[in-house]
């Protein structure tokens, strides 16, 4: 599927996510930046998003942060949200992941406000804590909507499926250096560490207990068409 066409479905899943989150009652707001580190993952088509907003408002300078930040410790998966579910499908044990409690702060923020809001990846715009992280050490979510994140997350990386995951940081500074669009073009290409291949959504990942509350969403996901 052409780029913008499967740019035209990832707006339209985050636009669903916002209807689907803004019933909720959320201590997140402007300048609440406690769970912005550089710890985020993200798939290639949210990366090439952000980039290009980048790259259009000539802003060199968030490029040269992220060049600073790699010699930083974070959080580099070592399987995509997919792979995950697969390997959860089969009764097998996901490898165990690192660095995770690396809190340093994500170089895309400015004065605790984040240069790139409206064209974030999903998994900031689904940090949603109940509680004031800063104020009470640690976040406090729902866990239905754990489970609606990790579906959004499965067919985000459904929709890039040829694509690739990983890192920000890694991922920013890859599509940068390689022109952008190369991992685009070279479908079926190895993933090149730190960055993974992206998986089909084979499986869900959704505990019986929320599964019909979730139904209605994993139906709304699989109508989005581009017009």
């Amino acid at each position: 599927m052409h780029l913008r066409l499967r740019q035209e479905i990832l707006t339209k899943i985050y636009q669903l996510y916002d209807d689907f989150i803004k019933d909720y009652k959320l201590a997140c707001g402007i300048k609440c930046s406690a769970c912005c580190t550089l710890n985020v993952m993200l798939t290639g088509l949210e990366a090439y998003r952000i980039l290009d907003q980048i790259i259009t408002d000539k802003r060199d300078d968030l490029l040269q942060k992220l060049q600073a930040s790699t010699k930083e410790e974070r959080f580099q998966p070592l399987v995509s949200t997919n792979e995950m579910a697969d390997l959860c499908s089969q009764g097998k044990n996901p490898p165990e992941e690192g660095v995770e409690s690396l809190l340093s702060s994500c170089p895309l923020l400015e004065d605790k406000v984040c240069s790139v809001y409206e064209n974030r990846p999903f998994e900031c715009r689904s940090f949603c804590s109940k509680v004031n992280c800063e104020e009470e050490g640690m976040a406090d979510m729902d866990r239905l909507v754990m489970t609606v994140n990790n579906v959004f997350k499965q067919y985000i990386e459904h929709i890039d499926s040829f694509g690739v995951s990983g890192n920000l940081i890694d991922l920013m500074l890859y599509l940068h250096e390689t022109g952008n669009t190369e991992v685009y073009l070279a479908i079926g290409k190895e993933a090149q560490k730190p960055l993974l291949s992206n998986h089909p959504a084979k499986v869900l990942m959704v505990p019986p207990e929320h599964a019909d509350k979730v139904k209605p969403i994993v139906e709304e996901l699989q109508r989005i068409k581009i017009n």
